[in-house]
């Protein structure tokens, strides 16, 4: 669980910008501390650590069992519905919604340039896509993350009908 987190406490604690900045000794540090007070064996410390460092990856057909998991339940994990509250603390830079790109944003990805926080929510459609790069593959894993993306699109269409309904898509702006 808090394991695969150690990017994020190192981020936290050093201020850095991104994750991915974290020095990868100071992670291998900190969970082989965590692992030490359990009685894994070296290879299985070496699986949990390489799967730590390697979840946020796209799928690869050779994934270990214990990263196939990790990253099913991070995917599972960042779709529950509080993330709705918690998604703008990855993306301090985007505001909320874009409303001059509210329906369609053409250059936007969900996961490389969302534009917006509401957009950055969609990259979970592809969590549960099967011929995604980063979908759940195990099965509890897509029985859950179907509720889950239902959810978001939801969440998602009742912004966009909210602001209809009042006169605010489509949007007008000046250029």
């Amino acid at each position: 669980g808090i394991c695969h987190n150690a990017d994020r406490l190192w981020q936290r604690k050093l201020g850095l910008g991104k994750k991915g900045d974290v020095p990868k000794e100071l992670v291998i540090e900190m969970v082989t501390k965590w692992l030490s007070v359990e009685s894994f064996t070296i290879k299985e410390n070496a699986a949990i650590i390489d799967a730590v460092l390697r979840h946020s990856e796209m799928n690869k057909p050779d994934d270990s069992s214990i990263l196939v998991a990790l990253k099913d339940a991070d995917r599972i994990t960042c779709s529950m519905a509080e993330n709705v509250m918690t998604a703008a603390q990855f993306h301090i830079d985007l505001p909320a919604l874009d409303p001059k790109w509210l329906v369609s944003d053409p250059k936007a990805n969900a996961y490389k340039d969302p534009r917006s926080v509401l957009k950055g929510l969609e990259c979970r459609y592809d969590w549960i896509d099967e011929k995604s790069p980063v979908c759940v593959r195990l099965p509890k894993a897509k029985e859950l993350m179907k509720r889950r993306a239902d959810f978001m699109r939801c969440y998602i269409k009742e912004v966009i009908d909210q602001r209809r309904e009042v006169g605010l898509v489509p949007y007008s702006f000046e250029s």
